[in-house]
């Protein structure tokens, strides 16, 4: 298999992973727009080297600022496996954003297939509210989440709504999804 067909087969799972879980099953009322109008950009990084990392991670940044007309951005990392590696690196993210002085522009959101909230078990059903189907940062729009988060109302409610329709859902259903429709990695 070659390169771009991998990463072709890459962003093509995490459109199903949006598709067929977080819009299907609302876990996030925003998303199904910027999807449906292909407003969101795809990139597959196969750095190893942290330096790589973050260089490709502001030039996602940088590519968004060109293309106003672009929703929202995917850095997908397939080689960044190790959970706490990949927090180190969100977190390095994150401080780039402020030291550009972009956080008013630009914020973050996390995933990763092993995601785990603090104070959760590791095979808890609510973690999947972040686990992915590869280790990736969603880039949004600082502007646009909050025009959703002005329409949408009371959004402190969401992660409880979806802590709820995950556990009511339970771990049989999520694993059948995923390892069916979605394909998580092994």
């Amino acid at each position: 298999m070659s390169s771009s067909e991998s990463d072709a087969l890459i962003i093509q799972i995490t459109k199903n992973w949006i598709a067929q879980f977080i819009i299907e099953l609302n876990i996030c009322p925003f998303a199904g727009p910027s999807f449906v109008k292909d407003k969101i950009d795809y990139g597959v990084t196969h750095s190893f080297s942290s330096f790589q990392m973050f260089e490709e991670f502001l030039k996602k940044v940088a590519f968004l600022l060109d293309k106003p007309e672009i929703s929202n951005a995917f850095m997908i990392i397939p080689k960044l496996n190790d959970f706490m590696s990949y927090l180190d690196f969100f977190e390095g993210c994150q401080e780039l954003l402020h030291d550009a002085k972009a956080e008013s522009q630009f914020q973050l959101a996390s995933f990763h297939p092993d995601y785990q909230f603090e104070g959760l078990e590791k095979d808890d059903v609510r973690n999947y509210r972040n686990k992915s189907p590869h280790p990736m940062i969603h880039i949004l729009r600082v502007e646009e989440v909050e025009d959703a988060i002005n329409a949408y109302g009371d959004t402190m409610k969401i992660p409880k709504i979806n802590e709820e329709k995950l556990l009511n859902l339970g771990k049989d259903k999520i694993l059948d999804l995923i390892n069916h429709k979605i394909k998580f990695r092994k």
